[in-house]
Protein backbone atom coordinates (compact mmCIF):
# COMPACT_ATOMS: atom_id res chain seq x y z
CA UNK A 1 0.00 0.00 0.00
CA UNK A 2 1.33 3.42 -1.05
CA UNK A 3 0.08 6.20 1.21
CA UNK A 4 -0.03 9.79 -0.07
CA UNK A 5 -0.45 12.77 2.25
CA UNK A 6 -2.58 15.30 0.34
CA UNK A 7 -2.74 19.04 1.02
CA UNK A 8 -5.04 21.46 -0.80
CA UNK A 9 -8.40 19.76 -0.27
CA UNK A 10 -10.65 22.59 0.96
CA UNK A 11 -13.70 21.91 3.16
CA UNK A 12 -16.39 22.72 0.56
CA UNK A 13 -17.14 21.83 -3.06
CA UNK A 14 -14.92 23.14 -5.84
CA UNK A 15 -12.85 22.22 -8.86
CA UNK A 16 -9.77 21.06 -6.92
CA UNK A 17 -11.87 19.10 -4.43
CA UNK A 18 -13.78 17.39 -7.24
CA UNK A 19 -10.53 16.52 -9.02
CA UNK A 20 -8.99 15.03 -5.86
CA UNK A 21 -12.01 12.95 -4.80
CA UNK A 22 -12.55 11.61 -8.34
CA UNK A 23 -8.87 10.72 -8.61
CA UNK A 24 -8.93 9.03 -5.20
CA UNK A 25 -11.92 6.87 -6.15
CA UNK A 26 -10.09 5.59 -9.20
CA UNK A 27 -6.72 4.74 -7.65
CA UNK A 28 -7.61 3.35 -4.21
CA UNK A 29 -8.42 -0.14 -5.55
CA UNK A 30 -4.90 -0.36 -6.99
CA UNK A 31 -3.11 -0.05 -3.66
CA UNK A 32 -2.78 3.74 -3.49
CA UNK A 33 -4.29 5.40 -0.42
CA UNK A 34 -4.81 9.16 -0.04
CA UNK A 35 -5.04 10.90 3.34
CA UNK A 36 -6.04 14.55 3.55
CA UNK A 37 -4.91 17.56 5.59
CA UNK A 38 -7.86 19.97 5.81
CA UNK A 39 -8.19 23.39 7.46
CA UNK A 40 -11.18 23.63 9.81
CA UNK A 41 -13.29 20.93 11.38
CA UNK A 42 -15.40 19.63 8.51
CA UNK A 43 -15.17 18.46 4.91
CA UNK A 44 -17.94 18.00 2.34
CA UNK A 45 -16.35 14.73 1.21
CA UNK A 46 -15.54 13.37 4.68
CA UNK A 47 -17.95 10.43 4.47
CA UNK A 48 -16.62 9.38 1.06
CA UNK A 49 -13.01 9.68 2.19
CA UNK A 50 -13.61 7.54 5.27
CA UNK A 51 -15.59 4.99 3.26
CA UNK A 52 -12.62 4.62 0.91
CA UNK A 53 -10.33 4.07 3.89
CA UNK A 54 -8.70 7.48 3.97
CA UNK A 55 -7.80 9.55 7.01
CA UNK A 56 -8.56 13.24 7.54
CA UNK A 57 -6.25 15.41 9.59
CA UNK A 58 -8.11 18.57 10.60
CA UNK A 59 -5.91 21.55 11.41
CA UNK A 60 -6.54 25.09 12.64
CA UNK A 61 -7.02 27.51 9.69
CA UNK A 62 -4.09 29.94 9.40
CA UNK A 63 -6.54 32.88 9.20
CA UNK A 64 -7.87 31.92 12.63
CA UNK A 65 -4.51 31.41 14.34
CA UNK A 66 -1.31 31.04 12.34
CA UNK A 67 0.74 29.72 15.29
CA UNK A 68 -1.77 26.97 16.04
CA UNK A 69 -1.90 26.21 12.32
CA UNK A 70 1.88 25.66 12.25
CA UNK A 71 1.78 23.51 15.39
CA UNK A 72 -1.02 21.36 13.92
CA UNK A 73 0.88 20.97 10.64
CA UNK A 74 4.04 20.02 12.53
CA UNK A 75 2.15 17.28 14.39
CA UNK A 76 0.67 15.87 11.17
CA UNK A 77 3.98 15.80 9.29
CA UNK A 78 5.74 14.27 12.30
CA UNK A 79 3.06 11.59 12.71
CA UNK A 80 3.03 10.62 9.02
CA UNK A 81 6.76 10.76 8.33
CA UNK A 82 7.22 6.95 8.47
CA UNK A 83 3.90 5.86 6.95
CA UNK A 84 3.65 8.20 3.97
CA UNK A 85 6.25 8.13 1.21
CA UNK A 86 4.67 10.92 -0.86
CA UNK A 87 3.40 14.42 -0.03
CA UNK A 88 1.08 15.81 -2.70
CA UNK A 89 0.63 19.60 -2.57
CA UNK A 90 -2.20 21.26 -4.50
CA UNK A 91 -1.42 24.98 -4.78
CA UNK A 92 -3.25 28.05 -6.04
CA UNK A 93 -0.83 30.55 -4.54
CA UNK A 94 2.46 30.28 -2.65
CA UNK A 95 2.62 33.17 -0.19
CA UNK A 96 2.20 30.68 2.71
CA UNK A 97 4.93 28.08 2.36
CA UNK A 98 5.08 26.56 5.86
CA UNK A 99 3.62 23.14 4.84
CA UNK A 100 6.25 22.78 2.10
CA UNK A 101 9.06 23.72 4.52
CA UNK A 102 7.84 21.13 7.04
CA UNK A 103 7.68 18.41 4.38
CA UNK A 104 11.29 19.11 3.47
CA UNK A 105 12.30 19.33 7.12
CA UNK A 106 10.92 15.86 7.84
CA UNK A 107 12.59 14.56 4.68
CA UNK A 108 9.64 13.00 2.92
CA UNK A 109 11.13 11.00 0.03
CA UNK A 110 8.85 12.37 -2.73
CA UNK A 111 7.18 15.78 -2.99
CA UNK A 112 4.70 16.49 -5.78
CA UNK A 113 3.50 20.06 -6.33
CA UNK A 114 0.39 20.66 -8.44
CA UNK A 115 -0.69 24.13 -9.70
CA UNK A 116 -4.45 24.72 -9.91
CA UNK A 117 -4.99 28.44 -10.46
CA UNK A 118 -3.89 31.59 -12.25
CA UNK A 119 -3.13 34.98 -10.71
CA UNK A 120 -5.95 36.55 -8.73
CA UNK A 121 -6.72 40.28 -9.17
CA UNK A 122 -6.49 40.57 -5.37
CA UNK A 123 -2.84 39.47 -5.57
CA UNK A 124 -1.46 42.92 -6.38
CA UNK A 125 2.18 43.90 -6.02
CA UNK A 126 2.77 43.81 -2.28
CA UNK A 127 3.96 41.50 0.49
CA UNK A 128 1.84 38.53 -0.62
CA UNK A 129 2.94 38.85 -4.22
CA UNK A 130 6.58 39.16 -3.11
CA UNK A 131 6.28 36.05 -0.93
CA UNK A 132 4.59 34.15 -3.77
CA UNK A 133 7.45 34.94 -6.16
CA UNK A 134 10.06 34.12 -3.51
CA UNK A 135 8.45 30.81 -2.52
CA UNK A 136 7.93 29.92 -6.18
CA UNK A 137 11.71 29.60 -6.53
CA UNK A 138 11.93 27.24 -3.54
CA UNK A 139 8.95 25.09 -4.56
CA UNK A 140 9.99 24.85 -8.20
CA UNK A 141 13.55 23.81 -7.44
CA UNK A 142 12.95 21.58 -4.44
CA UNK A 143 9.83 19.67 -5.53
CA UNK A 144 10.53 16.28 -7.06
CA UNK A 145 7.69 16.60 -9.57
CA UNK A 146 5.71 19.59 -10.87
CA UNK A 147 2.17 19.22 -12.20
CA UNK A 148 -0.35 21.80 -13.46
CA UNK A 149 -3.93 21.81 -14.73
CA UNK A 150 -3.05 24.28 -17.52
CA UNK A 151 -0.11 26.21 -18.96
CA UNK A 152 -1.33 29.47 -17.40
CA UNK A 153 -1.56 27.82 -13.97
CA UNK A 154 1.96 26.42 -14.44
CA UNK A 155 3.33 29.87 -15.27
CA UNK A 156 1.66 31.50 -12.28
CA UNK A 157 2.71 28.95 -9.65
CA UNK A 158 6.05 27.66 -11.00
CA UNK A 159 7.17 30.40 -13.38
CA UNK A 160 7.43 30.65 -17.15
CA UNK A 161 10.97 29.25 -17.27
CA UNK A 162 9.96 26.02 -15.54
CA UNK A 163 7.23 25.51 -18.13
CA UNK A 164 9.45 26.35 -21.08
CA UNK A 165 12.17 23.97 -19.86
CA UNK A 166 9.67 21.10 -19.72
CA UNK A 167 9.81 20.72 -15.94
CA UNK A 168 6.01 20.86 -15.58
CA UNK A 169 3.66 18.05 -16.60
CA UNK A 170 0.11 19.09 -17.57
CA UNK A 171 -2.44 16.87 -15.81
CA UNK A 172 -6.05 17.25 -16.93
CA UNK A 173 -8.71 17.89 -14.29
CA UNK A 174 -10.76 15.05 -15.74
CA UNK A 175 -14.44 14.18 -15.25
CA UNK A 176 -16.84 11.22 -15.42
CA UNK A 177 -17.78 12.00 -19.02
CA UNK A 178 -20.76 9.67 -19.24
CA UNK A 179 -22.55 11.52 -16.40
CA UNK A 180 -22.61 14.76 -18.42
CA UNK A 181 -23.93 13.40 -21.71
CA UNK A 182 -26.95 15.46 -22.78
CA UNK A 183 -30.31 13.83 -22.09
CA UNK A 184 -33.59 15.51 -23.06
CA UNK A 185 -35.60 13.54 -20.47
CA UNK A 186 -33.30 14.64 -17.64
CA UNK A 187 -33.50 18.22 -18.90
CA UNK A 188 -37.32 18.23 -18.85
CA UNK A 189 -37.45 16.53 -15.45
CA UNK A 190 -35.04 18.96 -13.76
CA UNK A 191 -36.72 22.02 -15.27
CA UNK A 192 -40.08 20.77 -14.02
CA UNK A 193 -38.68 20.28 -10.50
CA UNK A 194 -37.26 23.81 -10.54
CA UNK A 195 -40.48 25.31 -11.88
CA UNK A 196 -38.91 26.27 -15.19
CA UNK A 197 -41.04 26.03 -18.33
CA UNK A 198 -39.93 25.22 -21.87
CA UNK A 199 -40.28 28.91 -22.76
CA UNK A 200 -37.76 30.12 -20.19
CA UNK A 201 -34.26 31.05 -21.36
CA UNK A 202 -31.95 29.66 -18.66
CA UNK A 203 -28.49 31.12 -18.03
CA UNK A 204 -26.41 28.87 -15.80
CA UNK A 205 -23.42 29.36 -13.53
CA UNK A 206 -21.67 26.92 -11.18
CA UNK A 207 -19.02 28.03 -8.72
CA UNK A 208 -18.15 29.04 -5.19
CA UNK A 209 -19.85 32.34 -4.31
CA UNK A 210 -16.67 34.37 -3.98
CA UNK A 211 -14.95 37.46 -5.31
CA UNK A 212 -12.78 35.38 -7.70
CA UNK A 213 -15.81 33.85 -9.42
CA UNK A 214 -17.24 37.35 -10.07
CA UNK A 215 -20.94 36.57 -9.57
CA UNK A 216 -21.73 40.23 -8.80
CA UNK A 217 -20.73 41.10 -12.35
CA UNK A 218 -22.79 38.14 -13.58
CA UNK A 219 -25.86 39.63 -11.86
CA UNK A 220 -25.21 42.88 -13.76
CA UNK A 221 -25.06 40.89 -17.00
CA UNK A 222 -28.28 39.10 -16.16
CA UNK A 223 -30.01 42.40 -15.36
CA UNK A 224 -29.29 43.46 -18.96
CA UNK A 225 -30.56 40.12 -20.26
CA UNK A 226 -33.74 40.42 -18.20
CA UNK A 227 -34.46 43.87 -19.65
CA UNK A 228 -34.35 42.30 -23.11
CA UNK A 229 -36.21 39.12 -22.16
CA UNK A 230 -38.16 39.01 -18.89
CA UNK A 231 -38.64 35.28 -19.43
CA UNK A 232 -34.98 34.71 -18.61
CA UNK A 233 -33.87 32.71 -15.57
CA UNK A 234 -30.45 32.70 -13.89
CA UNK A 235 -29.39 29.52 -12.07
CA UNK A 236 -26.62 30.08 -9.53
CA UNK A 237 -25.22 26.80 -8.20
CA UNK A 238 -22.81 27.06 -5.29
CA UNK A 239 -22.37 28.70 -1.91
CA UNK A 240 -19.83 30.93 -0.24
CA UNK A 241 -18.92 34.11 1.61
CA UNK A 242 -20.50 36.45 -0.94
CA UNK A 243 -23.97 34.95 -0.78
CA UNK A 244 -25.43 37.82 1.27
CA UNK A 245 -23.97 40.43 -1.12
CA UNK A 246 -25.39 38.55 -4.08
CA UNK A 247 -28.81 38.29 -2.43
CA UNK A 248 -28.71 42.03 -1.72
CA UNK A 249 -27.98 42.91 -5.36
CA UNK A 250 -30.68 40.52 -6.58
CA UNK A 251 -33.16 42.22 -4.27
CA UNK A 252 -31.99 45.69 -5.34
CA UNK A 253 -32.53 44.84 -9.00
CA UNK A 254 -35.91 43.21 -8.17
CA UNK A 255 -34.85 39.91 -9.73
CA UNK A 256 -35.84 37.54 -6.91
CA UNK A 257 -38.35 35.68 -9.08
CA UNK A 258 -35.85 35.17 -11.87
CA UNK A 259 -32.65 34.25 -10.05
CA UNK A 260 -32.53 30.84 -8.39
CA UNK A 261 -29.83 30.42 -5.74
CA UNK A 262 -29.55 26.64 -5.47
CA UNK A 263 -26.62 26.42 -3.04
CA UNK A 264 -23.98 23.68 -3.14
CA UNK A 265 -25.31 20.69 -5.07
CA UNK A 266 -24.10 17.18 -5.84
CA UNK A 267 -26.29 16.88 -8.96
CA UNK A 268 -24.38 19.38 -11.11
CA UNK A 269 -24.35 16.97 -14.05
CA UNK A 270 -28.17 17.03 -14.09
CA UNK A 271 -28.53 20.77 -13.50
CA UNK A 272 -26.35 21.44 -16.56
CA UNK A 273 -29.01 19.69 -18.66
CA UNK A 274 -31.59 22.27 -17.57
CA UNK A 275 -29.49 25.23 -18.76
CA UNK A 276 -29.50 26.88 -22.19
CA UNK A 277 -26.13 28.65 -21.92
CA UNK A 278 -23.35 28.69 -19.34
CA UNK A 279 -21.51 31.82 -18.12
CA UNK A 280 -18.22 31.95 -16.20
CA UNK A 281 -16.89 35.55 -15.86
CA UNK A 282 -14.18 34.63 -13.32
CA UNK A 283 -11.29 36.88 -12.34
CA UNK A 284 -8.99 33.85 -12.20
CA UNK A 285 -9.20 30.14 -13.01
CA UNK A 286 -6.53 27.48 -13.33
CA UNK A 287 -8.56 25.91 -16.11
CA UNK A 288 -12.27 26.11 -15.29
CA UNK A 289 -13.16 22.42 -15.10
CA UNK A 290 -16.85 23.33 -14.96
CA UNK A 291 -16.47 24.54 -18.55
CA UNK A 292 -15.36 21.04 -19.53
CA UNK A 293 -18.47 19.66 -17.85
CA UNK A 294 -20.69 22.23 -19.57
CA UNK A 295 -19.17 21.54 -22.98
CA UNK A 296 -19.65 17.80 -22.54
CA UNK A 297 -23.39 18.39 -22.17
CA UNK A 298 -23.39 20.49 -25.35
CA UNK A 299 -23.84 23.93 -23.77
CA UNK A 300 -22.64 27.12 -25.40
CA UNK A 301 -20.37 28.82 -22.86
CA UNK A 302 -19.21 32.38 -22.21
CA UNK A 303 -15.99 32.93 -20.27
CA UNK A 304 -13.60 35.74 -19.36
CA UNK A 305 -10.95 36.27 -22.01
CA UNK A 306 -7.24 36.46 -21.03
CA UNK A 307 -8.20 34.96 -17.65
CA UNK A 308 -9.49 31.49 -18.40
CA UNK A 309 -6.97 29.49 -20.48
CA UNK A 310 -7.77 29.13 -24.19
CA UNK A 311 -6.98 25.42 -23.90
CA UNK A 312 -10.30 24.89 -22.09
CA UNK A 313 -12.09 25.40 -25.42
CA UNK A 314 -11.86 21.80 -26.62
CA UNK A 315 -15.14 21.75 -28.59
CA UNK A 316 -15.45 25.25 -30.04
CA UNK A 317 -18.41 25.96 -27.76
CA UNK A 318 -16.61 28.48 -25.54
CA UNK A 319 -16.96 32.18 -26.39
CA UNK A 320 -14.31 34.34 -24.68
CA UNK A 321 -15.24 37.93 -23.77
CA UNK A 322 -13.03 40.51 -22.08
CA UNK A 323 -14.05 41.55 -18.57
CA UNK A 324 -13.62 45.21 -19.48
CA UNK A 325 -16.56 44.89 -21.85
CA UNK A 326 -19.85 46.22 -20.46
CA UNK A 327 -22.52 43.93 -18.98
CA UNK A 328 -24.70 45.02 -21.92
CA UNK A 329 -22.09 43.70 -24.38
CA UNK A 330 -21.98 40.33 -22.58
CA UNK A 331 -25.79 40.24 -22.54
CA UNK A 332 -26.03 40.92 -26.28
CA UNK A 333 -23.59 38.10 -27.07
CA UNK A 334 -25.46 35.67 -24.82
CA UNK A 335 -28.86 36.63 -26.22
CA UNK A 336 -27.79 35.43 -29.68
CA UNK A 337 -28.51 31.92 -28.38
CA UNK A 338 -31.84 32.72 -26.70
CA UNK A 339 -33.87 31.27 -29.56
CA UNK A 340 -32.24 27.91 -29.11
CA UNK A 341 -29.71 25.85 -31.05
CA UNK A 342 -29.16 22.23 -31.96
CA UNK A 343 -27.67 20.84 -28.80
CA UNK A 344 -25.67 17.64 -28.82
CA UNK A 345 -23.29 15.89 -26.46
CA UNK A 346 -19.57 16.41 -26.93
CA UNK A 347 -18.45 13.32 -25.01
CA UNK A 348 -16.26 11.96 -27.81
CA UNK A 349 -14.46 15.29 -28.25
CA UNK A 350 -13.93 15.64 -24.50
CA UNK A 351 -12.56 12.11 -24.18
CA UNK A 352 -10.23 12.65 -27.14
CA UNK A 353 -8.89 15.81 -25.47
CA UNK A 354 -7.84 13.77 -22.44
CA UNK A 355 -10.49 14.73 -19.89
CA UNK A 356 -11.81 11.25 -19.11
CA UNK A 357 -11.28 10.47 -15.40
CA UNK A 358 -10.75 6.76 -16.04
CA UNK A 359 -7.94 7.37 -18.54
CA UNK A 360 -6.37 10.16 -16.45
CA UNK A 361 -6.46 8.09 -13.25
CA UNK A 362 -4.75 5.18 -15.00
CA UNK A 363 -1.90 7.47 -16.08
CA UNK A 364 -1.69 8.98 -12.59
CA UNK A 365 -1.43 5.65 -10.80
CA UNK A 366 1.20 4.47 -13.31
CA UNK A 367 3.08 7.67 -12.50
CA UNK A 368 2.82 7.00 -8.75
CA UNK A 369 3.98 3.39 -9.20
CA UNK A 370 6.94 4.49 -11.29
CA UNK A 371 8.19 7.15 -8.88
CA UNK A 372 7.63 4.81 -5.91
CA UNK A 373 9.59 2.03 -7.66
CA UNK A 374 6.65 -0.37 -7.33
CA UNK A 375 6.05 -3.15 -9.84
CA UNK A 376 2.66 -2.82 -11.58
Amino acid sequence: MIRILVLGMNPGIGGVQTYLINLYKNIVDYGIQMDFVISGNHCYYSDEIKKLGGQIFYICPKKKNVITNIIDLFKVFFKCRKTHKIVYFNFSVLYYNIPFILAKMFRYPIIISHAHSTKSPTMKKGIRYFLHCLNRIDVTHRSDYLLACSKLAAEWVFGKKALEKGKVKIVRNAIYIEKYVYDEDIRNNIREKLGISKDHFVIGHIGRLSYEKNQLYLIDIFKEIYEINNNAILLLVGDGKQRSKIESIISKYQLKDNVLLLGARSDVYELLQAMDVFVLPSYNEGLGIVLIEAQTSGLYCFASKYVIPDEVNITGLVNFIELNKSPKYWADQIMKYSRGYQRKSMDKEVKKAGYDIIDMSKKFREFIFSISKVQI
